[in-house]
């Protein structure tokens, strides 16, 4: 920076420095007017290869699987190498990371109660899967601060949720509804979340039922069991569908028709209708909803089916 009263030669030091930065500027704006197309093509070039390297996933060697088995999930050497050997080919099947098996071992083990023990006998089943770490998390601390579920019962059923298509976020309302409007007992009340939530009942039509059932009738069982039945038909704009025994796909009115009050039962045990989406992936009508928001339910019926296996 110049002084504050520069002399003669200060001056043309400074218009000299003046000029070569224009000259640059001038240069550098040349450069990027004659080049930016082709910099646009480097960069869509990259963005491209960032994509396709995002979806592979190195495979994990025998021998690193055994030493996770060895040191997160506390087995002996023996009994690592073993499980290293039965579950390292599925792993490299499903594409999980080692960063994914740290995650989900830590989701399953810290605060659950559970010791490394109970979680060495579950892990693999849990991450073959396709189990995410974060969705586990947020069901099981849904469970337990929401829902008053101890720790130990909270996990396990955190995992019956997280292994299907199922937002946590309903978690709360649902519990609200059941132990506080319906008046369950806690431990019924907690069955009841997750059956309700797996069903792919949302928690706004089985309010919206029970407040009609309570006008007609003063016996909450009878209520709630007919509030159910409604909310079963009318969730997810009345999309849901599952497959049945015999392989072909039905409502929640024809399962409740058919099986009567098993219907909930077989219900669960029945996969759930996906279609394709615009990614080539598979997904259900809820998740087409909550993707799409209010166009969801076009997007759906012009979707094509994804069979499931029964």
């Amino acid at each position: 920076f110049p002084s504050a009263n520069p002399n003669p030669q200060q001056h043309q030091i400074l218009a000299n420095n003046n000029a070569h930065l224009l000259c640059l500027f001038a240069q550098t704006t040349n450069f990027w007017k004659e080049n930016n197309k082709v910099f646009r093509k480097m960069v869509r070039l990259t963005a491209l290869l960032s994509a396709s390297l995002v979806g592979l996933t190195a495979a994990i060697t025998k021998e690193k699987l055994a030493d996770f088995a060895y040191y997160s999930l506390d087995a002996n050497r023996t009994e690592a190498d073993k499980m290293a050997a039965a579950n390292v080919k599925k792993v490299n099947a499903a594409r999980l990371s080692e960063k994914h098996l740290t995650d989900l071992f830590w989701a399953m083990y810290f605060n659950t109660l559970l010791s490394r023990e109970e979680v060495r006998a579950q892990f693999f089943s849990v991450a073959e899967d396709g189990v995410e770490p974060e969705v586990l998390k947020a069901f099981r601390q849904s469970l337990y601060y929401d829902c008053d579920m101890n720790a130990k019962p909270a996990m396990w059923a955190a995992y019956e949720l997280a292994g299907i298509p199922v937002d946590p976020a309903p978690v709360k309302d649902m519990w609200d509804f059941l132990y506080n409007s319906a008046d369950l007992p806690k431990p019924e009340a907690h069955r009841w979340v997750v059956d309700l939530l797996a069903a792919g009942i949302e928690p706004k039509a089985l309010s919206e039922a029970w407040t009609v059932q309570k006008s007609i009738t003063s016996n909450k069982g009878e209520a709630l069991k007919k509030s159910v039945f409604t909310a079963a038909s009318t969730s997810a704009g009345g999309l849901l569908a599952r497959y049945a025994k015999d392989g072909h796909l039905y409502s929640a009115l024809q399962f409740q028709q058919y099986y009567s009050d098993a219907w909930l039962v077989e219900w669960l045990e029945s996969p759930q209708e996906k279609r394709v989406a615009n990614d080539g992936k598979e997904y259900s009508a809820q998740e087409f909803q909550k993707f799409y928001g209010s166009i969801g339910t076009s997007y759906w019926n012009h979707a094509s089916e994804a069979p499931q296996r029964r």
